[in-house]
């Protein structure tokens, strides 16, 4: 998904889709619930820790690949499940087979990261960007309780931690919300692909992308999108940028020039909040 926003190759976003539609349909019980494999026709097994947390990581950049809302709902839906089926509600973090796995003599926690990210690392790193995206803080304290309970390894084995410290930078910030809220329709695709092509032609880790469609109709936005979108109109008649850090706003960006402008700027400064807009 990010080398179609990236490359700007709309078919890589394509695949990317048509991948997660093959798991939705293919691969989940009548209950909803993920599985793990799929052979001759035919899923088996509960899913584990990491297809969730991975697959919820996957679906928010499928969403800021297509700005379709759709992917964030069945995100949330997941997020929903893993917390519910994998969470250890006394020792934090999160098991690595749910609840109504098979018998197991124990139920151990991956947090180490090996060939691919650990689940837990992985599970941290998703409900931090959407809990961010979506504006869900309950959620993002859910990542950082992961985190905590992963404090001792993180500070001993840093190189077997690597996800997760993905994760904590994120967290620890400076991470931003970036709005595109689109205007004219007639504009609307020239002027949001130009301005995606300005930033994703800079390196500009921990943040999120959403964009706004042209409606003054608060209640006709996405319910995953809602709390973020709120308010943010476009203004003088051209795309507006509204560059966020935990809810506290610059001054909004009007037109692809002023947001070129800025993405040139040195952008590392925290946004002081008492200068800030909502």
């Amino acid at each position: 998904m990010r080398p179609a926003a990236i490359l700007g190759e709309p078919r890589y976003a394509e695949a990317a889709r048509a991948a997660a539609e093959f798991i939705f349909t293919n691969m989940r019980d009548s209950d909803g619930r993920l599985l793990h494999a799929f052979k001759n026709g035919r899923a088996r097994f509960n899913a584990y820790l990491d297809d969730y947390a991975c697959l919820i990581d996957g679906l928010i950049d499928l969403y800021q690949a297509t700005f379709e809302p759709r992917w964030l709902e069945i995100a949330l839906e997941l997020a929903d499940q893993m917390l519910a089926r994998f969470e250890d509600p006394h020792g934090g973090g999160f098991f690595y087979t749910s609840r109504d796995h098979e018998q197991l003599v124990a139920r151990l926690k991956d947090t180490q990261d090996n060939a691919t990210p650990s689940g837990n690392g992985m599970a941290a790193y998703a409900l931090a960007r959407l809990g961010t995206l979506t504006g869900q803080p309950q959620l993002v304290g859910k990542a950082y309780a992961t985190l905590e309970t992963m404090s001792g390894q993180l500070d001993k084995f840093a190189l077997a931690s690597g996800q997760s410290l993905l994760a904590l930078d994120f967290m620890l910030g400076p991470s931003h919300e970036i709005v595109l809220s689109e205007a004219d329709p007639a504009n609307t695709t020239i002027e949001t692909e130009a301005a995606l092509r300005e930033l994703h032609r800079r390196f500009w880790p921990n943040k999120v992308v959403a964009r706004r469609p042209v409606t003054d109709d608060e209640s006709s936005l996405p319910r995953s999108l809602s709390p973020l979108l709120s308010g943010k109109h476009a203004q003088s008649g051209s795309l507006t940028v509204f560059v966020c850090e935990r809810g506290a706003c610059q001054t909004p960006l009007v037109g692809v020039p002023a947001w070129r402008e800025f993405l040139e700027r040195d952008r590392t400064l925290s946004i002081d909040p008492r200068a800030s807009v909502r």
